[in-house]
């Protein structure tokens, strides 16, 4: 979800992000059921988490305050022509485990259509996945988002300092898939998850929104995150 405002028009309604998870491979009967959560707010390494999953398909919004609501206040103001890009708020995300499956999931994927939101919006994932497991809650991973609430957002680098790049997510295609691999991906034992309650790490979105970004509602676009399950 995404509104643009020109300079300090407010009035916009905003589209969504929607992520569809789902499993892609599996052995004999397929059981587990994950959901998708937000973490906001609190302090670092201890959050507010919400399901978010039974939005159905999973909504996260990109806006300029750290909350899970699906409104059109606070959206991602464009800049004036030559001035630094705003930003969103950093969207912390995770998948937890809420039905054990028969053995294991791991090998989570991510692909988009590749599109994106237009000219002048980029919307980047973090390089890297801050620690997340059932143990530790967001101990060891979590960092609250920062940034001044209806202009822009701290860039997740300086959020995360175990983000050290990121990437556009919109380059990631069926074709060509985001595949974090499970070392880094799920901090479980063993690197894989079987139990209730049992997550992936942190998988962290923000929007970049330059000057030559028109304003307006945009169409929702959807990220597909697949898993294997045994």
């Amino acid at each position: 979800m995404l509104a643009l405002p020109q300079e300090s028009d407010y009035s916009l309604k905003t589209k969504h992000l929607q992520i569809f998870i789902y499993n892609k491979n599996y052995v004999l009967n397929m059981v587990a059921v994950l959901k998708l959560y937000k973490d906001t707010a609190g302090s670092s390494g201890d959050s507010d988490s919400t399901d978010v999953s039974g939005l159905s398909p999973s909504n996260v919004r990109f806006k300029t305050n750290d909350n899970i609501d699906i409104d059109s206040n606070d959206p991602v103001p464009i800049p004036s022509s030559g001035s630094a890009a705003n930003n969103s708020y950093v969207n912390s995300l995770l998948i937890k485990c809420s039905t054990a499956p028969s053995q294991t999931v791991d090998n989570f994927r991510f692909y988009t259509d590749g599109e994106g939101f237009g000219t002048g919006i980029t919307i980047n994932i973090g390089d890297q996945y801050p620690p997340h497991t059932a143990a530790t809650e967001d101990a060891s991973g979590y960092r609250v988002a920062t940034g001044t609430a209806g202009t822009s957002g701290n860039l997740m680098t300086a959020v995360y300092s175990t983000i050290t790049g990121v990437t556009d997510l919109f380059t990631y295609t069926d074709g060509s898939q985001l595949n974090p691999g499970n070392s880094n991906f799920i901090s479980e034992t063993g690197n894989e998850i079987n139990a209730v309650g049992e997550t992936t790490n942190y998988f962290v979105l923000q929007a970049s929104v330059a000057s030559n970004a028109t304003p307006g509602t945009k169409t929702s676009e959807t990220i597909t995150i697949l898993y294997d399950e045994i």
